[in-house]
């Protein structure tokens, strides 16, 4: 029994080893809070971060499980998600090319004909011709905005096909303050689970964590006997925060002209010489997240997300601390 359970585990790396899952998130960016915005929110509350897609690239099957881990603690009042469900793929139907001369090497936007170009959802997959595992980003009328770029002419009248993952759904196993493990409990639909597309979890991270570093979240897989596979490589990150008012000084540098007893600077005359102590303040409003998502009902959309926690004063007073003696010593 052992030797099977080896031979089986091989039989499985040798087959998830040629893909693995991979990040989609073009447009993905973390929200930007500012350091006096979260400084006095309660640990418990917490701030919020980004989301974005992992691409699956190997086959799951039930009870396998996925592992997202952020570099920080959650707010302790915080709870992860208890389920989730992947991007839901479009019905199959007639997609054709509707562009005179066709579509040209390095474009983004594909027109199809006007018959079923609806079946075709934000977040799924297409392919046209030699060109597979276009990610649609965007549906208007019937131009869908695909990314990565062709890389081969697509011809006029040229069958467009939408890819079929499965559709699955994932349910909370464990947790802990700064990872969450989910099973997949349910697949369905589709004829593999290569390309599916699940979203990354939202949960609000602890303000000082995010003042300790940036947060980002990494994901890993393992078949439902441990095994690991369909490994993702990097994180995606998710929050920051920068400080809400940045000073940069310009101090006194005047040279004091000796050849004017002293009562002067080198760029003055003797009655009228100064110096300038500058003080150039720049304000940062933070930067709402641009976040993937995925509804329960399995619809992908990409958009503003969590909105930057920003302090509210607009005031800010600064006590310089010297010793200012010496002036006493001048010459009047």
């Amino acid at each position: 029994m052992y030797k099977k359970k080896l031979l089986a585990a091989a039989f499985l790396l040798a087959g998830t080893s040629v893909q693995a899952a991979t990040w989609q998130n073009t447009g993905v960016v973390a929200v930007t809070h500012t350091d006096q915005g979260i400084e006095k929110v309660a640990p418990a509350t917490g701030v919020g971060i980004a989301s974005g897609l992992v691409r699956l690239g190997a086959e799951y099957q039930l009870n396998d499980t996925v592992t997202f881990t952020l570099n920080g603690a959650k707010a302790t009042n915080a709870a992860w998600p208890t389920s989730f469900v992947g991007v839901v793929t479009g019905t199959s139907g007639t997609h054709i090319i509707n562009q005179a001369g066709g579509e040209a090497i390095g474009q983004t936007v594909l027109t199809l004909d006007g018959a079923n170009y609806a079946n075709i959802k934000v977040g799924n997959e297409i392919a046209c011709g030699t060109n597979t595992n276009r990610f649609v980003t965007a549906i208007s009328g019937q131009n869908l905005t695909i990314t990565p770029a062709l890389t081969a002419a697509c011809a006029d009248n040229l069958a467009v096909t939408l890819q079929n993952p499965h559709d699955m759904t994932f349910g909370l196993v464990s947790s802990d303050s700064t990872s969450a493990t989910y099973r997949v409990s349910a697949i369905a639909n589709g004829t593999t689970t290569i390309g599916a597309h699940i979203q990354t979890p939202q949960v609000n991270v602890l303000p000082s964590a995010l003042v300790a570093a940036d947060i980002s979240i990494s994901m890993s897989s393992a078949t439902a006997t441990g095994v690991a596979f369909d490994a993702l490589a990097g994180s995606l990150a998710v929050a920051k925060s920068v400080p809400q008012f940045a000073l940069a000084i310009s101090p006194f540098n005047a040279v004091v002209d000796v050849e004017q007893a002293k009562k002067a600077f080198t760029d003055g005359t003797a009655t009228a010489s100064s110096d300038v102590l500058t003080f150039d303040y720049t304000l940062s409003a933070g930067a709402a997240a641009v976040s993937w998502t995925v509804n329960g009902s399995g619809v992908a959309a990409t958009g503003a997300g969590t909105s930057a926690t920003v302090a509210t004063g607009d005031t800010v007073v600064h006590t310089i601390d010297s010793d200012y003696n010496w002036m006493d010593t001048l010459e009047r």
